[in-house]
């Protein structure tokens, strides 16, 4: 697996991307940059978040939980997505092909780390994600236990020596005296034979009732037809009136739905009255206020406005006149050019051309010929213009003829400085008659406008009538209502009057008097009762015991789990047995492979220093230098070669249970001197022709100490 890139909103990262290349990647930044977080993305992304860790890493910017990791897996690129869904961060998983978008099925939120990388998390942050937290290791006793439970279980930290203790925990949960699973099993599987069994007799029990109730229901049906059949027979005088009680009970309710029909579509009563109410109450007060104008002294009174002073004052309606007198004298003014100076130019130009032509002066013809034809076309002109403006002339004065109803403009002016006259008459009346005067037509002016929202311009009286009409139809709809329900208790009097009397539904064959059917069929339903009420009691008892197909899904259950204990008991049993063979199979196997491969690496990280390595049948770890006789523990040194012990160790496990994962060091050196990590950067350089290698630093000199270590195997090729 090799990674493109990737893309977090995660902890201090913001919409944050890193691109990684294909070898070896060195990626220095200072503390607090960022790039423990973005250790933490990787795995989360792979192995998803867990609980202890969301709040941890919850955005500083307050965003939603999000990342997207851009690789190359089994020859295809792929991208992953994580993002917040509801209350769970980094809860929603996608994978798709990066080109086309297509869904990658096989990867879920679950199993993506261990189909990607092929190992579970654990086994993957204790080997390939390196760590200067998970480096140090101050107890060889430590170590030992480390690393055995490394190479047996791969997981570093320390739960394969809880396997065995697991395994019998687990045999005991399944068969251990009664408290077991597997005896608790069978003794659930007993009790649900048992019930099945009860359904059984039950299920029979019930099929009998059902039977006899069909029984009954049938005998209740023939005596109830043979009862309305004499019923019938004995009721046929009254057939005939309570044929016409249905009819005129039928045409009450034609008549009612008409009239709903109507009443739907109006307002209701309460608003026709309240409107009525509101009407009358507008006419009286207008009444009130006339017979108040009609008392009031006498006064001058308000001068009427003479026709085409719509709106205008006294004064406004003088100036007014003015300035329609000075319109039509405007337009009453023509000019006569075109008879007086252009018509004579135009025939003598005309005649001078004539002229011309007769004494064959050519040149000088041509000439005055065009000059009577340009003035010919202005005479045309200047008469079409006189004609419009006469014509808009006339036009106008019909309008100001018809505003004023007069045709005599003086008449106009005469006739609005006598309103002025008036006007100032008016004024000079009485000052408190006129306040009255003005305060009763505002409180008129008050109530017309009211009345003109109230009746839509329909006037007072029409809208009464119609406020009336409505009324009355709601009292016609309460009346039909009222016929109606006397129409359909008058034929249910005839009716009962009748006995109830229904033709039958089918032919009658019983020959029994209706004293002995009145008495089968009490006889008959009572019976009938008992068995709806035996029939809901077992019914009940069979509620009680739950649905047979879940019985049985419960049975099959129960013994599908039985089975499936037995062989996890034996497997258990057998796991147990193996275990121990297994383990010691595991050292054998992985240990000299291990220790080869982690000697080596020690050597070279220490140039030959330490060029001894062992790991004992029980995995502890012993090192000896060239010139020491012995191997000894890792606690007896300094804490920068057990740093590299344990990188060696590290890279070994990768080598052999990781081949293909990307190599994540994260400040994994910082106690390494410069010739040794320089050593350690050669040896990952190495491990990066076939994996992916990302070192996190915050140091400049892995960086430093890489490109001499390049230009030195440029140097040499």
């Amino acid at each position: 697996m090799r990674i493109y890139s990737m893309e977090a909103t995660f902890g201090n990262l913001e919409h944050q991307l890193l691109t990684l290349k294909p070898g070896m990647n060195i990626i220095e930044a200072p503390n607090e940059w960022g790039k423990t977080t973005w250790c933490a993305f990787l795995i989360a992304m792979l192995y998803g978040l867990q609980d202890q860790s969301a709040e941890r890493f919850l955005p500083w910017s307050g965003s939603a939980m999000e990342g997207r990791i851009d690789l190359r897996w089994n020859g295809r690129d792929i991208t992953i997505r994580r993002s917040t869904k509801g209350d769970a961060p980094m809860g929603e998983f996608r994978a798709y092909e990066t080109a086309s978008g297509l869904a990658v099925p096989e990867l879920t939120g679950e199993n993506c780390g261990l189909l990607l990388l092929g190992v579970e998390k654990e086994v993957f942050t204790r080997s390939a994600f390196l760590r200067f937290s998970d480096l140090p290791v101050t107890d060889d006793e430590q170590l030992r236990s480390r690393l055995n439970a490394l190479v047996t279980t791969g997981d570093e930290s320390g739960n394969g020596a809880l396997l065995e203790r697991k395994l019998r925990e687990l045999k005991n949960r399944c068969r251990y005296g009664q408290s077991g699973l597997i005896p608790q099993l069978r003794e659930q599987k007993e009790k649900a034979e048992q019930q099945l069994q009860e359904w059984d007799a039950l299920d029979r029990q019930l099929q009998q009732l059902q039977d006899q109730i069909a029984g009954r229901q049938q005998q209740l049906r023939l005596l109830e037809n043979h009862r309305d059949a004499l019923r019938y027979q004995a009721a046929k005088t009254h057939i005939s009136a309570l044929q016409e009680a249905k009819s005129a009970k039928d045409e009450a309710q034609r008549q009612l739905e008409n009239l709903r029909d109507q009443v739907e579509v109006v307002p209701t009563r309460e608003t026709a009255i309240k409107n009525i109410r509101v009407l009358k109450r507008i006419r009286e007060q207008l009444s009130d206020i006339r017979m108040e104008e009609q008392m009031l002294p006498a006064t001058a009174q308000i001068p009427p406005q003479p026709p085409g002073f719509a709106g205008c004052t006294a004064r406004q309606a003088v100036i007014q006149a003015q300035q329609h007198k000075e319109e039509l004298q405007s337009l009453s003014k023509q000019y006569d050019l075109a008879f007086y100076v252009l018509f004579p130019v135009g025939i003598f130009l005309t005649l001078f051309t004539l002229f011309l032509f007769l004494l064959q002066q050519l040149p000088m013809g041509i000439t005055c010929g065009c000059m009577s034809l340009i003035y010919w076309a202005v005479t045309v002109i200047a008469y079409q213009n006189n004609r419009k403006r006469h014509a808009a002339y006339l036009k106008r004065r019909l309008e100001l003829t018809a505003l004023y109803n007069c045709d005599d403009p003086e008449q106009w002016i005469i006739t609005a400085e006598q309103y002025v006259q008036d006007w100032d008459a008016y004024t000079g009346s009485d000052n408190n008659t006129l306040e009255r005067k003005a305060q009763l037509l505002k409180q008129r002016e008050v109530l017309m406008s009211k009345l003109m929202v109230l009746t839509r311009n329909r006037g007072l009286e029409n809208a009464l009538e119609y406020w009336h009409d409505i009324a009355s139809l709601w009292d016609e709809y309460a009346e039909s209502r009222c016929s109606y329900r006397q129409a359909v208790a008058r034929y249910r009097d005839l009716r009962q009057l009748c006995g109830d009397a229904h033709i039958p539904t089918e032919a009658d064959e019983l020959t029994l008097s209706e004293e002995e059917t009145k008495q089968q069929l009490t006889a008959v339903s009572a019976e009938h009762r008992q068995l709806l009420a035996k029939l809901a009691q077992l019914r009940g008892y069979a509620d009680s015991l739950g649905a047979k197909e879940a019985l049985e899904a419960e049975n099959a259950n129960l013994e599908t789990r039985l089975e499936q204990l037995e062989k996890t008991d034996a497997a258990l049993e057998l796991a147990l047995k193996t275990l121990e063979q297994s383990s010691g199979a595991l050292r054998q196997r992985f240990a000299p492979r291990i220790s080869a491969t982690a000697r080596e690496i020690m050597s070279r990280l220490t140039e030959g220093r330490y060029d001894r390595l062992s790991l004992s049948q029980d995995l502890s770890v012993l090192m000896g230098a060239r010139n020491e006789d012995i191997l000894r523990s890792g606690h007896c040194r300094s804490d920068g070669t057990v740093d590299q012990l344990y990188l060696a160790l590290r890279l070994a496990v990768a080598r052999e249970l990781l081949p293909d994962s990307p190599l994540v060091l994260d400040d994994a050196m910082v106690r390494f001197d410069n010739q040794r990590l320089q050593a350690a950067l050669q040896i990952l350089q190495q491990e990066a022709a076939n994996k992916q290698v990302i070192l996190f630093t915050c140091h400049a000199r892995e960086r430093r100490l890489m490109e001499e270590l390049l230009r030195s195997e440029v140097a040499s090729q």
